[in-house]
Order: structure tokens, then C-alpha cells, then sequence
């Protein structure tokens, strides 16, 4: 790299950082927003204070300096043994079928597990799979339309999940308190209400596809 070319990249170089440390901040934002109205609603989360298991600091693993996603799972806080719990997922790898970063909202089923068994048991598969849905060809074996939500079956692989019950948002339609409220916090507490009645912004179907 000449001295004319590291020069006529410094300016670049600082606003992407710039761009990049204030989508995180704003990301942050939200989910402590989102942890605070959850637990509101009677959620508690299982992950502690972890929000991703896609970063590294060696070396070797450039492509995993970056954080590809926030993940945050929870379940009801009064029970001892659950068979549902929700999730958001804000997906922020490029090689998604979606132009944007994308939050990924669902309600799972699940066997039924004791509380404390739900972050080994179903965390680490539902984040691989999850950020599957975002891709052109999601892990799973079938999807429909129930109620305006997004429904996936039978998951391709081998776990304790038996179905996501969700939606997609763009993660820059939320742009206030409001608007997590209304499209994430309250329809992910009323799984058995019609999404669309709900939702105040676009919602996308899991695989890509753009929803009236």
C-alpha cells in the first residue's frame, strides 16, 4: 500500500468504524430495551449476559473478529418444566438472502425440558438454525402460513426443536421505543393473536420472501 492510497483510506476507514461501533450501540440499545419488556411480561433469559457464540480473538479466524449475530433466548419465568420458549435473533452477516440486517422473531416448541436444561438443549442448535431462515434455502422440511406468522417444521437436523413459529423484521425499521414494542416485545408475548393484526411494520417470511 502506497502512501497516496493509505492516505485517501483513512477517511474511509473512519466512518465505516464510526458506522459500524454505532450499530452496535444501537443494537445494544435494543436488546437491553427488549430484556427490560420481557421480563415485564413474565420471560426470563437462559444465556446469562452471552448474546452470541460467533466471535473469536485468534489469529487465524479473521471472518470471526466481527459479530455476525446477537441471538437472546428465553422462557416463562414462573414454570419449572417448559415445552415453548421465543427468541430474537438480529442477523448481521452478509450472506443472507436479505440486502439489510435482518431480526429474526419466532416461538419455538420443544420437548419438554426443565428450565435450567433449555440453554444446552435447544440454545446452541436454534442459533445455527435459526440464522438459517434467513438464508434462500432454510434448514427445514416444511414451512407455511398460520394466523400471518411463519410456521417451520420438521427441522432438518437433529434436535429437540419441533417448530419455529415467526416472522422476520428489518432490523432499521426499528427506529424507537414504540416500534420494538409493537413488533417484537408484544407479538412475541401473544403468539396465538394474528401477527399481522399486530405488527405496525413489513414483515418478511423466512427464506426471504416479502409479505403483504
Amino acid at each position: 500500500m502506497d502512501n497516496r492510497t493509505a492516505a485517501n483510506g483513512t477517511g474511509t476507514f473512519k466512518n465505516v468504524m464510526d458506522y459500524v461501533d454505532q450499530l452496535h450501540e444501537d443494537i445494544g440499545k435494543m436488546a437491553l430495551l427488549l430484556e427490560q419488556l420481557l421480563e415485564e411480561q413474565g420471560f426470563m433469559a437462559v444465556l446469562g449476559s452471552r448474546g452470541s457464540w460467533g466471535l473469536t480473538n485468534a489469529y487465524n479466524q479473521p471472518a470471526r473478529w466481527r459479530l455476525p449475530y446477537l441471538y437472546r433466548l428465553y422462557i416463562p419465568s414462573d414454570v419449572d418444566r417448559t415445552t415453548r420458549s421465543l427468541f430474537y435473533l438480529v442477523q448481521l452477516e452478509t450472506d443472507a438472502v436479505f440486502d439489510f440486517p435482518t431480526i429474526v422473531c419466532g416461538r419455538i416448541t420443544h420437548l419438554s425440558l426443565e428450565a435450567g436444561d433449555v440453554r444446552g438443549e435447544i440454545a446452541n442448535d436454534l442459533a445455527t438454525n435459526a440464522l438459517s431462515l434467513t438464508y434462500d434455502a432454510p434448514q427445514w422440511q416444511r414451512i407455511r402460513e398460520e394466523n400471518g406468522w411463519t410456521i417451520a417444521e420438521a427441522p432438518a437436523f437433529d434436535t429437540s426443536i419441533e417448530t419455529v413459529q415467526g416472522y422476520i423484521l428489518n432490523l432499521f425499521d426499528m427506529t424507537d421505543r414504540r416500534r420494538v414494542i409493537d413488533n417484537i416485545s408484544r407479538p412475541l408475548a401473544n403468539p396465538d393473536k394474528n401477527l399481522d393484526e399486530m405488527l405496525t411494520v413489513g414483515k418478511y417470511a423466512f427464506g426471504g420472501g416479502r409479505e403483504p
